[in-house]
């Protein structure tokens, strides 16, 4: 397989830059807006990417996917159309919760961040094709710009005198366009492979949006459910515990962004028999070294958590190694899922990381108020969605090519 170790450490170096930049941006937001104005950009910055991730992710893994393939992403005339409608829509989504907010947020800031939303539509036609074509360096050109920007814009906007929440939102709003064009100008040679044949070669992407759907919630509603029941120091370990084991899920994302174009071109050389022992090989043994990984920090997680956190925050072993295999479990079925992308079977996908929300989902509700048995719960799901995959993979997919042997009707043999 032509998946070289340069590709992930391209992404991998874009990631952390944009992350450095995040991070910038989000100490500058807390020193120019006050407690509460703060508290209410930590909601909206969760739907602002929440949004994202879950509308748009996989239009970029299936135009990845297809550009890899040397096929045309169907961007051409109603098949464009159709995606500029989607993103007008889930541009609208951040004005259309004004009514849960009330008077904390004003329809011109849920406006910006729309529009921001809508410019993730085209960033991720601009990194899908990117990654699909191999131009990692141009993915991670495109990451960087995006978070750039956003800080570059919001600290631009406090020097002349604007209000912390208009520099904050302004740049949310704006920073994605100028990924999206800054990227498009250096796609300027493979444009012409985002269209092509005439296949509705975007539709995958809707059933991938339900699969992203599943993934975001698993990673993210265990703090929310804990809230809801009035747990306040179990949410504050819940929520150290997952940001301390999703740091390799954040990094691995280099990996799986550079393996989809990998995959892709071999389901087009092999049967899927061969990529599937291969896939499924790879995200087992990615699980098992994610796993052990975590066995060996756990004794090492009550440092770590103050270090990271301060002494009022305690993260006991059973919760950091509860939700540190769950991760593992996690990594190991986004191995998977780019098999199942690769060769259009986006169904598979959505099916398995739905199955495990809707487990997490019946768990959290059910059980006690507790971190460790949220955390569970959690590995719970990982090993559903972990589980359906490989039994759709082997079920579905791991059966020799059938040969058609052809009968000479003069042969009475």
């Amino acid at each position: 397989m032509k998946f070289r170790v340069r590709s992930a450490s391209a992404v991998g170096v874009g990631l952390i830059v944009a992350g450095s930049f995040t991070y910038a941006f989000h100490a500058l937001a807390a020193r120019q807006l006050d407690l509460e104005d703060f508290a209410t950009f930590g909601g909206l910055w969760s739907l602002y990417f929440l949004t994202s991730i879950v509308s748009f992710l996989g239009v970029e893994q299936t135009i990845a996917s297809r550009i890899s393939r040397g096929r045309g992403t169907a961007l051409h005339g109603s098949g464009g159309i159709r995606l500029g409608f989607v993103v007008i829509a889930v541009g609208m989504i951040p004005v259309a919760t004004k009514p849960l907010w009330g008077e904390l947020v004003g329809i011109g800031e849920l406006a910006m961040l729309g529009l921001g939303v809508a410019g993730y539509g085209f960033v991720s036609v601009v990194r899908g094709t990117a990654s699909g074509a191999g131009r990692f360096r141009l993915y991670a050109v495109v990451l960087g710009a995006d978070a750039g920007a956003r800080l570059a814009i919001a600290l631009a906007l406090v020097m002349i005198g604007g209000s912390g929440r208009v520099a904050v939102y302004a740049a949310m709003a704006v920073a994605p366009w100028v990924a999206a064009v800054l990227g498009w100008v250096f796609l300027r040679d493979l444009r012409e492979r985002l269209f092509g044949d005439g296949e509705a070669g975007l539709l995958g992407a809707g059933t991938l949006a339900l699969g992203n759907l599943g993934l975001i919630g698993l990673l993210n509603l265990g703090p929310l459910l804990l809230s809801w029941r009035g747990a306040g120091e179990e949410v504050a370990a819940l929520f150290a515990g997952l940001l301390l084991v999703r740091i390799p899920l954040y990094l691995f994302n280099s990996v799986t962004t550079a393996v989809l174009p990998a995959v892709s071109r071999m389901v087009e050389d092999r049967t899927h028999l061969k990529v599937w022992e291969r896939a499924s090989r790879w995200s087992v043994a990615t699980v098992a070294v994610v796993a052990g990984v975590v066995g060996l920090a756990g004794p090492m997680v009550g440092w770590l958590t103050r270090l990271v956190f301060g002494a009022g925050v305690v993260v006991s072993f059973r919760e950091f190694v509860l939700l540190g295999v769950a991760i593992a479990f996690a990594m190991g079925a986004l191995l998977l899922n780019q098999f199942f992308i690769a060769i259009s079977d986006e169904g598979a996908v959505a099916k398995a990381w739905l199955a495990g929300l809707t487990i997490f989902v019946l768990a959290g509700v059910g059980l006690s108020a507790t971190a460790e048995v949220v955390a569970g719960a959690l590995l719970a799901a990982g090993v559903v969605v972990f589980g359906v995959l490989v039994v759709s993979g082997w079920v579905n997919h791991a059966k020799p090519p059938r040969v058609d042997v052809a009968i000479d009707p003069a042969d009475p043999q």
